[in-house]
């Protein structure tokens, strides 16, 4: 966290800090900084991998009470929701 508060010249106390440390929210992750992403960060928020690692996730996290699932189609909605749903069936 650091790292990207020094990168983006805020603070974690700064008033407009959301606003420079998410110049592109809910977009891509510029190529500058994709050395922030560390791949135990994708595993713990967000669904990544093969078809059977993301069913086999979905799984345990309905065993685990989860029963909702919030989506956030960035590039292409109507095509990622698509195969989203093939996932699921």
């Amino acid at each position: 966290m650091r790292r990207l508060l020094d990168r983006r010249g805020t603070t974690a106390t700064a008033p407009d800090r959301h606003t420079k440390l998410y110049p592109n929210y809910l977009g891509r992750i510029a190529p500058e900084d994709r050395d922030l992403i560390l791949p135990s960060l994708m595993n713990t928020l967000a669904l990544v991998g093969t078809r059977d690692d993301l069913r086999a996730r979905i799984a345990s996290l309905e065993q685990a009470g989860i029963d909702e699932l919030l989506i956030q189609p960035v590039i292409d909605p109507p095509t990622e929701m698509a195969q989203f749903a093939k996932l699921l069936t």
